[in-house]
């Protein structure tokens, strides 16, 4: 058994509906490019939620000229089948069960077809092979952590800019973001709520 504590954005008018009945996942559709499939998400690191959850809710107001708050729910998740793709090994593990699921469709005469759906191509193609895995080797959470050149959450000023001596590339560094995704409620043992930043809360997986 595993412990993990992650952190989701959302909105303070969500909170108690979460906090009585759980975390409710949108049906799979065709064409969906989430990160790591369909599922609960959260961050390894509160600063991201907190900044997705500010993000999303402030683009909501401006467009449906609401007056939404936002905030962070701090959970702990344990499970016994944690897929962590940041190790070479299990993202290796990762991809050999894709190309046998791929092999097993192109033998059942199944087309796959991604020219379809929101975002990236690529996007919707990780979405789809995240969630085969997941259902056919019963992984309960699947954790990744992508990188970003350029995010929001940085000054401009600290960005990879041409006439940097020095930008973060050339010194092999770049922002980090790890993304938990749960598959099911059952395994989120207990969820509360953070109004405000405490250092001590910026936990990682134990």
């Amino acid at each position: 058994m595993q412990k993990i504590v992650g952190y989701h954005g959302t909105k303070v008018r969500n909170v108690d509906s979460i906090l009585k009945d759980g975390f409710k996942i949108a049906t799979p559709k065709e064409g969906d490019n989430h990160w790591l499939g369909h599922g609960i998400y959260f961050y390894s690191d509160y600063e991201l939620a907190n900044w997705w959850a500010k993000t999303k809710v402030s683009k909501h107001n401006d467009k449906y000229g609401e007056n939404d708050v936002a905030t962070v729910l701090r959970a702990i998740i344990e499970a016994e089948s944690v897929w962590d793709l940041d190790s070479p090994f299990v993202l290796k593990q990762f991809k050999e069960c894709q190309k046998e699921l791929e092999e097993q469709f192109v033998e059942q005469g199944v087309v796959l077809d991604f020219s379809q759906g929101r975002g990236k191509p690529s996007e919707r193609i990780r979405c789809f092979w995240m969630d085969a895995v997941k259902q056919a080797h019963n992984i309960q959470v699947i954790i990744y952590t992508f990188t970003r050149n350029n995010p929001s959450y940085v000054d401009s000023k600290y960005h990879i800019h041409s006439e940097d001596e020095y930008p973060l590339a050339s010194m092999g560094l770049a922002y980090h973001e790890k993304q938990i995704c749960v598959t099911e409620n059952s395994f989120i043992v207990d969820i509360n709520s953070i109004d405000d930043y405490v250092e001590e809360f910026d936990e990682v997986i134990i």
